[in-house]
């Protein structure tokens, strides 16, 4: 089985709470963020929840890391872009009100004329509002843990709408890269303070939920003591068994059983 069409396991109750957050959305919003280590699954289940919603504009942004840093707002440009496709750009344009052409700084289709670049936030923060007020809007930006500090002041000047506009709002970030002086680590606790977003940690794979996805890659039912084997060393990560499986099945057919190569000895098989 191809790794991308792997079902989704041991996510199932997140996949729940986050559907009934949205359908909770009324004359208020929701906020919600998500959090785990490196590889626990959040990226597959917010594309999971994305994609099994109708009747929804989603907007989805990721920020990323350049090498040296934060790359200065990819993920409010993903947002803008999302919008775009689903609105168009007279749509947008018209939501965003007299400040619009500040919105090409990123999208340059969004601008008629140069724009005043010192705006954006506000303008981007006003923008979703506006269409907050029109359409039932889910914006997810992820990858917080990367953000430069206008998108997470964009983030969580949109948790705070959402207090009070029929806006739901899903973040995530990466728990193990989120040390004590990370910037993103006052930005969560005034959030928290004034108990404006609903944490959701992803927890580890349970030893069943392991074998049903050792089971599920692997292409055959595992048994008990191999499943065991392999759950042991990932401690239920999703991501590391998955490589292990897949090393698994390209390992060389001389190798005698039991004698996985080196490379998956070294990440603990």
């Amino acid at each position: 089985m191809q790794i991308g069409r792997v079902p989704l396991v041991g996510r199932q109750a997140d996949l729940d709470a986050l559907r009934d957050e949205v359908d909770a959305v009324g004359a208020e919003g929701r906020a919600v963020v998500v959090s785990g280590d490196a590889g626990m699954g959040k990226t597959r289940l917010l594309r999971d929840f994305s994609e099994s919603l109708t009747d929804v504009v989603v907007v989805r942004g990721a920020a990323v890391d350049s090498g040296s840093g934060p790359a200065p707002l990819t993920a409010i440009t993903d947002l803008l872009r999302d919008l775009v496709d689903a609105l168009g750009v007279e749509a947008v344009r018209k939501a965003a009100g007299p400040g619009a052409d500040a919105l090409g700084v990123l999208v340059p289709a969004l601008a008629d004329s140069a724009g005043d670049a010192e705006r954006l936030a506000d303008v981007v923060v006003e923008l979703f509002s506006q269409l907050a007020r029109t359409h039932r809007l889910v914006v997810i930006i992820e990858d917080l843990h990367w953000a430069d500090s206008t998108t997470s002041e964009i983030a969580a000047r949109l948790v705070r709408r959402a207090a009070v506009l029929p806006l739901f709002v899903l973040l995530s970030y990466r728990t193990d890269d989120v040390g004590r002086a990370h910037p993103l680590r006052p930005v969560l606790a005034e959030l928290d303070r004034a108990r404006l977003l609903t944490h959701r940690p992803l927890e580890r794979l349970s030893p069943a939920e392991a074998g049903a996805l050792a089971t599920a890659v692997h292409g055959r039912c595992a048994d008990a003591r191999r499943a065991e084997r392999h759950r042991r060393p990932q401690r239920g990560h999703p991501v590391l068994r998955r490589r292990t499986r897949e090393l698994h099945r390209r390992a060389a057919p001389g190798i005698a059983a039991g004698r996985p190569p080196v490379e998956i000895r070294a990440i603990g098989c």
